[in-house]
């Protein structure tokens, strides 16, 4: 009697022993899954916030094209010259940023380019000359794209698997269509009441704001609660998260430079959103009408960027680029129209394409060459993103100068897509490029 007695306490134990095991277990997960949700809920705020920072040195430069250039003497091209300086600059500094990200924490580079990038737009507030505009601009351009949006990027896909990276970036990226929103509505009556060297001394507070903010917003890394009692099926899930190629791997990859070329290709094209303003005043808009349409555009984009990653999430990545680039297609066809409907509805369609550009393209990147050395990639492909827009703008002026309208660029420009298209999904169905241990 004795011994089943203690053999039924053995027992006991031991069950009481594996429930307090799997209730502390569960307890560790719920708490880190807890953390984690907190900590990505804050990363896509911060990265919200950086976006916005990327919008105030790229999307609020035609406000000041008048005013300075009346002030000053100088002509418009001289000014927008700035510019494209600041462009070439971020092209050139693109591929050191993706190896500072693995060297150095991302956190420091957000925290130094908050510092430069405000001082940036205090001393263009204080130049009265057009080598002071460049000298500030080439500076400005140091940090612009490096320290906001690549920053951005690359910490989604450190906090982000590949199933819900897609949502992230498309909240993230709304940041600049937010930051257009509110600037059109805020610096052009500022400028108009207390001139534009105020009007950048605005933006200099409110770069620091953000860029600040998002400093202490964001962590360098997810958290790892409960990491001494992982699986070993969680363990190999961790360890197949960031599986793919080495950055050296990838540049000797003919996909690569597949990549670098749809990218560069694409974002030349979608360049043509900053000459929207010109074309619908061209056929015929005033400046409210134009400005209202292009309202319609930045409120567009918001929320095609947000839709954009969701339906890449739920959808996949070739469905949801065809998706993007027939809208963009069809959105140029109807613009060429010229009707004041067709003005909204081609600006509507042309947004949810032009909105692949800062959603898809690094989700795109990292579904073909996966996550391992993502960042030094990144910072390769990313020079394509800066070149495009740098050259892009120019040669659409070129067609304007030599054919005396947009027109002839809506109608062709399509064409081009199509290939870029049907390129970039037979890319992305070459899954072996991510399988490369």
């Amino acid at each position: 009697m004795k011994h089943l007695e203690l053999k039924r306490t053995e027992q006991k134990c031991t069950e009481l022993k594996h429930t307090e095991q799997k209730r502390t277990e569960q307890e560790s997960i719920g708490e880190s899954t807890g953390l984690k949700r907190a900590e990505s809920k804050r990363l896509v705020l911060g990265g919200l916030l950086m976006i916005f920072a990327y919008g105030l040195s790229n999307n609020i430069v035609a406000y000041y094209i008048t005013p300075v250039t009346e002030s000053l003497g100088y002509t418009r091209a001289a000014f927008n010259f700035c510019f494209t300086l600041m462009s070439v600059v971020s092209f050139l500094t693109a591929p050191l940023y993706g190896w500072l990200f693995i060297k150095v924490p991302v956190r420091r580079i957000i925290l130094l380019g908050g510092v430069i990038g405000a001082a940036c737009f205090v001393g263009y507030s204080f130049c009265s000359s057009i080598a002071a505009f460049y000298a500030v601009g080439i500076i400005q351009g140091a940090v612009q794209n490096g320290s906001t949006n690549m920053a951005a990027v690359v910490l989604i896909n450190r906090f982000f698997d590949e199933k819900h990276s897609g949502s992230a970036m498309g909240l993230v990226m709304s940041g600049t269509g937010i930051c257009s929103m509110m600037m059109s509505a805020v610096l052009p009556m500022l400028i108009e009441r207390h001139g534009w060297r105020n009007g950048y001394l605005l933006c200099g507070f409110l770069w620091a704001a953000v860029m600040f903010a998002a400093f202490f917003l964001i962590k360098e890394n997810p958290s790892s609660v409960g990491e001494k009692r992982q699986s070993e099926k969680e363990k190999q899930q961790e360890k197949s998260a960031v599986s793919g190629l080495t950055c050296r791997q990838a540049l000797h990859c003919g996909g690569f430079y597949l990549l670098l070329v749809c990218v560069l290709i694409c974002n030349i094209i979608m360049v043509c959103s900053q000459h929207l303003p010109a074309y619908f005043q061209d056929v015929g808009l005033s400046g409210v009408q134009s400005g209202r349409v292009m309202m319609v555009f930045s409120l567009g984009l918001i929320v095609w960027k947000i839709l954009l990653g969701q339906c890449y999430d739920r959808l996949g990545a070739i469905p949801t680029v065809i998706l993007s680039y027939v809208s963009f297609m069809l959105g140029m066809w109807t613009l060429s129209l010229g009707a004041k409907w067709a003005l909204i509805a081609g600006s509507l369609l042309a947004a949810l394409g032009i909105a692949s550009s800062t959603v898809l393209f690094p989700l795109i990147t990292r579904k073909v060459f996966g996550s391992r050395e993502y960042a030094p990639i990144w910072g390769n492909i990313s020079m394509a993103v800066a070149f495009g827009v740098a050259v892009g703008s120019p040669i659409w002026g070129l067609f304007y100068d030599h054919f005396g309208s947009y027109r002839p660029a809506f109608w062709g420009a399509p064409v081009l897509l199509g290939v870029n298209l049907g390129l970039l999904v037979m890319l992305m169905k070459k899954e072996y490029y991510t399988d490369a241990g």
